[in-house]
Parts: C-alpha cells; structure tokens; sequence
C-alpha cells in the first residue's frame, strides 16, 4: 500500500469528524454491566449504547432485520437534513463538509453514504445498527448510534476502525 493514500484517508477521516465548537472528544469506554467505574451518572446522562429501559419498541410490519425483528427503517424523526455548523445547513454545498442527509435507509455524508444492513434496536428516536459505506473508491462497513433529542441528533460509532467520542448535529431548516 502506498503511504499517501493511507495519510489522505486519515486525513478525510479527521476532517469529516470536526466540528466548529469547544466540545472536548469524549474519551470513556463502555464499562461491563454491574462493574464500577468510578462514575457518578446524572439523570441526564445516557450512553448512546444504552438506550432508556423500556424505549426500545415493539417491531413494526414491515422489512425486519437479521433476525431479531427489528424494522429495516430509520426512524422517521430522524429523516432530514442535520448540521454540526448553521453552515452546514444553509452555505453552500461545496463547504457543507458536517452535513449529514437521513433518508428511510440510507446516510449520506459530505464524501460518503451508508446504507442501512441490520438494524439491532430501534425506537421513535434511537437507532443502533450496522450501515454499510462507499465511499472515495473504499468500502467499509460501520456499526452506529443515533439518538434524536429534540432538534439534536447524537451519532456516535463503535468498532475497531470507529471515530471515538459522539457527534453532535442539529436539525436544518
């Protein structure tokens, strides 16, 4: 493999996780149920791995996933257009670099898109499946976190080859 096209995908990879706010990477680890961390946990703090006891739904009709019955669709309070930057909304596409488009089963980001392959859990506003990327001539597949909060959305990706810590995007116009 030639060293420039690993160092570009660095590069992209870096470039596609920034975001124009203060917010430090958030560097924990998922901690095995019943094992103490140290942490105190506030109300208001939820893992996205973790979704609220009792939140997950029942499957719906429909596409379901491998086999644990969950629908093949992103929730639909999460379909739209979503910003880390106002730029990202409403500049121009060319600098739209943090702008994430949410179809029925598709992410489309500024240099890639994923498509929905297995849905693990799902309610009216958290979703944690695998997607499968294109991208710049590569492929990969990525296991993902979304949680819709209002007019936020929190992503947050696991695996060996995942960005660490949660992005954070707001809803467009």
């Amino acid at each position: 493999m030639k060293p420039i096209p690993a160092l570009l995908l660095t590069a992209m990879l870096c470039a596609c996780g920034a975001a124009d706010d203060d917010t430090p990477p958030v560097d924990s680890e998922v901690v095995a149920d019943g094992a103490d961390d140290g942490a105190t946990l506030q109300p208001s703090d939820q893992s996205l791995a973790d979704p609220a006891p009792g939140s997950v739904t029942a499957p719906a009709d429909g596409v379901r996933g491998s086999g644990d019955g969950a629908p093949m669709a992103i929730p639909a309070s999460m379909r739209g257009r979503w910003g880390m930057t106002r730029n990202d909304c409403d500049g121009p596409a060319s600098v739209a670099k943090g702008l994430l488009t949410i179809e029925t089963n598709r992410l489309t980001f500024y240099e890639s898109v994923g498509t929905l392959a297995d849905v693990r859990e799902r309610s009216d506003d958290y979703l944690r499946a695998e997607f499968a990327f294109e991208g710049e001539g590569m492929e990969w597949r990525r296991d993902m976190t979304l949680l819709r909060e209002g007019d936020t959305l929190l992503r947050r990706e696991s695996g060996p080859d995942a960005m660490r810590g949660q992005q954070r995007y707001m809803r467009c116009a």
